[in-house]
């Protein structure tokens, strides 16, 4: 009975564990994937950048994002009706609205829980797919918005 009692503490107590990692343990994985010598100068850049990582990783969704994507949509509706000809494609008019609006997605980045070490890489990749897709959704919209608004209104009789 006491061999069983001592096997059910350790599950339990590995399972509270598994939750989450401690803190130290979650920046050493973190700086781990650097793969620097011990004696390396950079490590401690490393760590630092690791802690911070980490930090941002365990908060909450930052309110300032959802306000800073409101901006960042805002902006590819406004940059959409802005290049729109009626003419061109709707892929290339969003093409051109997602690239007047990186630095707002630069913006919302920065204040996402994505860690610093990932704002270059998705920046890289700018437009993404779902900034693509968002930015031809606004043409389109546009587009609907102009018809409903050329459509003559039903004068009354």
């Amino acid at each position: 009975m006491r061999v069983f009692s001592i096997f059910l503490f350790c599950l339990l107590s590995s399972l509270s564990y598994a939750q989450e990692k401690p803190f130290g343990d979650a920046v050493a994985e973190c700086a781990a994937k650097y793969q620097l010598p011990i004696d390396s100068p950079k490590l401690q850049e490393v760590f630092s950048a690791c802690e911070k990582e980490v930090e941002r990783s365990r908060r909450q969704v930052n309110p300032d994002t959802l306000s800073l994507v409101e901006t960042f949509e805002k902006c590819l509706a406004e940059n959409a009706k802005r290049f729109d000809d009626r003419l061109s494609p709707a892929s290339e008019i969003a093409q051109a609205a997602a690239a007047e609006c990186q630095f707002k997605w630069f913006s919302v980045l920065k204040s996402s829980s994505t860690p610093p070490s990932e704002w270059n890489t998705r920046m890289d990749e700018y437009p993404s797919k779902a900034v693509r897709d968002a930015a031809l959704r606004a043409v389109l919209l546009n587009r609907r918005a102009a018809v409903s608004e050329s459509r003559p209104k039903n004068v009354g009789k």
